[in-house]
């Protein structure tokens, strides 16, 4: 499919832990990469296991300095922006039925800021 869109190399990271993600491999691949895109799975899960790492940090610095993009698939895309992480089908337009997490957005800080510090994530209340 990529090869048909006139990309000449593409090489796939399942990264699937925190250990992972930090590793000098996963990183170098990301130095290689001129572009990411996320596929589909568990956005919460994606946030959760890529959040805090070394390969989330550089993946934000690289899209903020350099011509980077970060795209999206399914859950690659919801977890780009805040998105429901909890609620229920027949939760409707009940007050506190549905919860929103950071996502990848809230998952760093911006740049210039300290990336020791903590993210912080509200949800709107009705």
């Amino acid at each position: 499919m990529f090869t048909a869109l006139g990309i000449q190399h593409v090489e796939v990271l399942n990264v699937q832990s925190r250990e992972h993600a930090n590793h000098p491999d996963t990183l170098a691949l990301l130095e290689r990469a001129s572009d990411v895109l996320f596929t589909g799975s568990d956005p919460l899960r994606l946030t959760a296991v890529l959040g805090g790492t070394q390969f989330l940090l550089r993946l934000r610095e690289r899209h903020y300095t350099e011509r980077f993009v970060i795209a999206g698939t399914s859950a690659g895309a919801a977890m780009a922006t805040a998105m429901s992480s909890q609620g229920h089908n027949d939760a409707r337009y009940r007050k506190d039925e549905i919860h929103l997490s950071a996502g990848l957005a809230g998952a760093l800080p911006t740049p210039g800021s300290s990336p020791n510090s903590s993210p912080t994530s509200t949800a709107p209340r009705a």
